[in-house]
């Protein structure tokens, strides 16, 4: 049996690769920011539910929003992803960091 993941990320993640015992569903948006991504996991139709859902995104929203308002953002992701998906391992990953901010 593969562990199922499933990526949820902006364009940085893209060329990810996963190991031959994993199952990858890479959900990707270029350029995207953190309403994108939760809108993405929204709409998610996967036929089952991963073992792990990783999520990376935030990178996008520096230039533009606040902590304060990425923080509430990143929230209502977490809220999104406990309900979407009650039984898997959420991941999320802290934003990297860019120098042209």
């Amino acid at each position: 049996m593969s562990t199922r993941l499933v990526v949820f990320t902006d364009s940085i993640l893209k060329y990810i690769v996963a190991s031959p015992t994993t199952s990858l569903d890479l959900q990707v948006r270029r350029g995207g920011h953190i309403e994108d991504v939760h809108r993405m996991i929204k709409s998610y139709a996967g036929e089952e539910e991963p073992h792990i859902v990783l999520v990376h995104v935030g990178t996008n929203n520096l230039e533009q929003s606040s902590a304060e308002a990425m923080l509430q953002q990143y929230k209502t992701v977490l809220y999104t992803l406990k309900n979407r998906f009650p039984q898997s391992v959420l991941v999320m990953s802290g934003i990297l960091l860019r120098t042209d901010v």
